[in-house]
């Protein structure tokens, strides 16, 4: 088996059995956002909506940038680079958010 079928298998059980055990939670609850303020903190939400604003777009926009580019470095470059920038700032917003809170 290629190693990027053996990734894509391990991948899905993974995100998998995340989906089962969200949905086996939202299932128990009452309400649901009784359960995201108990299970997830202030500055945790914070980093998430920050990485989840400033990551890539999606890969419509990376095979644009592609064909723009003529460049599987420079595309490469480019997706690194938003990941890096997304992750940054999640970090920064949960420590100041962990200040705040």
């Amino acid at each position: 088996m290629p190693g990027t079928l053996i990734i894509g298998m391990v991948l899905a059980v993974v995100i998998g059995l995340a989906i089962y055990s969200t949905i086996k939670r939202i299932r128990y609850a009452s309400n649901l956002n009784e359960l995201l303020v108990a299970n997830i903190a202030k500055p945790e939400a914070l980093a998430l909506i920050m990485a989840m604003t400033f990551n890539m777009p999606c890969i419509v926009a990376l095979a644009a940038t592609y064909q723009e580019t003529h460049s599987v470095k420079w595309t490469s470059i480019i997706a690194v680079y938003y990941m890096v920038v997304a992750l940054l700032l999640a970090g920064a917003a949960y420590y100041i958010g962990m200040l705040i809170w």
